[in-house]
């Protein structure tokens, strides 16, 4: 399960994903959609779901049925430019690729939008609407979470590998910027931050209890692994580290339900 460097959505030019050739400036916070969360309910008019859209101030980024993305936007007084797309590049099935290009270029020809309550709708340069969504409470890491997958290796022999049955390996996100857990062995701990989609960890630390061989490897990789995080998304109950190549780092199951809007 490997991920090749994130690239710009300019290779899905066919996908009507054209926006202005100027730069995006960095959008002020005083703009109506900064610190909102959404999930989509229509694409050009069609019920859709899966996918969602988070604005902070000058980046919008989430995930659209596939992978994760983020551009940067400005909007002003109901008028909305979307800066050029950059995704992750993990395969899915068919249809869900095919959902995903048409969240990605509902959003790429979006000129323009409506908040009405808790429902945001953009629109195209007709005044067509391209995507619709419900508002949403953002999601969040606080809480405790279940290591469901973790990246060992490193290029052709890279890959993400269970945790070893029955060790139980969990990781607490705390309100304070410390995360915490057990990788099997010993307890860890640091720091954390978070900005946006961006995440960083560590370093992490523990303590010096010897176990058995596999479960001290387990706990190297799954310390490393976080560490080696960059970005972060949550989908449903399940939640993925990345680094900055878009690689899978770490992923996690919830085992705190109140840590997610809905």
């Amino acid at each position: 399960m490997r991920f090749t460097r994130s690239r710009a959505i300019g290779s899905l030019a066919a996908l009507a994903l054209a926006v202005a050739a100027t730069p995006v400036a960095a959008q002020s916070s005083t703009s109506s959609l900064a610190d909102t969360s959404w999930a989509v309910t229509a694409v050009a008019t069609v019920p859709s779901s899966g996918a969602t859209l988070v604005f902070t101030d000058g980046v919008a980024g989430g995930f659209a049925g596939c992978n994760n993305f983020r551009a940067s936007y400005e909007a002003t007084d109901g008028s909305l430019t979307v800066g050029p797309i950059a995704t992750t590049m993990k395969a899915c099935d068919e249809a869900v690729m095919a959902f995903e290009q048409s969240v990605l270029a509902a959003l790429g020809s979006s000129t323009g939008y409506t908040l009405d309550g808790s429902t945001l709708v953009l629109t195209d340069a007709a005044g067509a609407e391209t995507i619709a969504f419900e508002a949403q409470s953002p999601a969040s890491l606080e809480g405790t979470w279940e290591v469901t997958g973790y990246l060992t290796g490193s290029g052709e022999t890279a890959a993400v590998v269970s945790p070893i049955v029955d060790s139980q390996p969990v990781i607490t996100f705390g309100p304070d910027g410390i995360v915490s857990g057990t990788a099997g062995c010993n307890q860890f701990s640091g720091g954390f931050g978070i900005e946006g989609s961006d995440i960083t960890i560590g370093p992490l630390m523990s303590t010096m209890m010897a176990c058995a061989d596999d479960l001290m490897a387990q706990e190297a990789g799954v310390m490393l692994a976080l560490e080696g995080a960059a970005t972060w998304s949550i989908s449903g109950t399940t939640a993925t580290l990345l680094n900055d190549e878009g690689t899978i780092q770490v992923t996690l199951s919830n085992l705190t339900p109140t840590a997610f809007g809905g």
